[in-house]
């Protein structure tokens, strides 16, 4: 039903997980961690207060994912950075940092003067090096420039920042292989994507290039593959390059069997 009233701080659970409403409508799980990432999308929850007129409810999705505390070398190394680099005003450590403390981000690039003096922009991903939600977006603006250039969040008065998520590149890769004795195609095809995927992640705001030698490394080492010829990388033999703002991610791989 509409118009039911739901207090902040009221309690659900479901699969062993307790989750507390938040007054800008989302639910925040009560352990830390990646406990509350499972898939529970559509799932039923139980309230455990009485709320008047509150039938049934079921789980969204997954907004921000949740993050396993940081260990304390992690810390360290990013409490030096920071006072390495500490300055009068704001730099791009500053933003970078005052970006990644907020909880569910993953990783942030900072781009200077990026629409004229004084401007910046901030382009983050979320914990699992994914496209951030819009609620993750909103919660780097208003912790580091709320209302642009008056200062009333971390960034110094005068600085325009501006918070936008990060976009996604799909990835299509076409290989021609010879199978190793006891495989099939699609045996071989999970396990180039299985691989790929880990490729990707490893480079995800970290690195912008996609090489080919990764891709014939990935190949020479699969269990599944005896000999490969005609790797293509979105239609092409050669490198990929990345926007600054891009994400890749793999849309498919396909195998096809060596002929002659």
């Amino acid at each position: 039903p509409e118009n039911i009233n739901i207090p902040a701080g009221s309690r659900f659970f479901i699969e062993d997980v307790y989750f507390q409403y938040s007054k800008d409508g989302t639910l925040e799980c009560e352990t830390p961690g990646k406990a509350g990432n499972v898939q529970l999308t559509d799932q039923p929850l139980l309230s455990l207060d009485t709320i008047p007129g509150l039938e049934s409810i079921k789980m969204k999705k997954l907004v921000i994912p949740g993050q396993e505390e940081e260990d304390d070398a992690s810390l360290y190394d990013r409490y030096l950075i920071r006072a390495r680099r500490e300055a009068v005003s704001a730099n791009r450590a500053h933003y970078k940092k005052w970006a990644e403390e907020v909880a569910g981000v993953g990783r942030a690039k900072v781009f200077p003067l990026w629409n004229g003096e004084g401007t910046v922009k901030i382009v983050i991903t979320d914990g699992n090096l994914d496209v951030a939600s819009d609620l993750l977006v909103k919660r780097v603006q208003e912790y580091i420039d709320p209302v642009p250039g008056e200062g009333e969040g971390q960034a110094p008065i005068g600085s325009k920042a501006t918070v936008e998520s990060a976009k996604w590149l799909d990835i299509d890769i076409e290989v021609a292989v010879e199978l190793q004795m006891d495989w099939t195609l699609e045996g071989a095809q999970k396990e180039i994507e299985e691989k790929v995927k880990t490729l990707l992640k490893s480079i995800a705001f970290e690195k912008s290039t996609i090489r080919m030698s990764a891709l014939n490394d990935i190949l020479y080492h699969s269990e599944s593959v005896s000999d490969y010829a005609d790797v293509l990388l979105n239609g092409e033999s050669k490198n990929l390059v990345l926007q600054d703002i891009e994400i890749p991610r793999l849309r498919q791989v396909k195998v096809i069997e060596q002929t002659g």
